[in-house]
C-alpha cells in the first residue's frame, strides 16, 4: 500500500527520526551530519537484521539516550 508516495511506515519513520535527530543536533550545537547519520545507520541496521517497527522505534530511543549519556560524560571532563 502506498502512503504519500512511500511504500511502508518504516520509511516514514526513518525520515521522521532523521529529521528529529537533525533538529536535536541543531538545538545542541552539535554535528548535524553525525547525529542524522547515526540515526539512518541504526534504521538501516534494523532493516538488514529484519527488525520491525517496534525495534526501529526502540533503536532510535536507545540511540537518543546513548548520545545523551556520551555528551554528559564529555561535558563533565571539560
Amino acid at each position: 500500500m502506498e502512503i504519500f508516495g512511500v511504500y511502508d511506515f518504516d520509511t516514514i519513520f526513518i525520515i521522521a527520526f532523521a529529521i528529529f535527530f537533525y533538529k536535536a543536533a541543531e538545538y545542541e550545537n552539535a554535528s548535524k551530519i553525525l547525529w542524522t547519520g547515526l540515526s539512518i545507520i541504526a534504521s538501516f541496521l534494523n532493516r538488514i537484521l529484519g527488525g520491525g517497527l517496534l525495534t526501529l522505534i526502540s533503536g532510535q530511543v536507545v540511540l537518543f539516550f546513548a548520545i545523551a549519556v556520551i555528551r554528559s560524560i564529555f561535558s563533565r571532563k571539560e
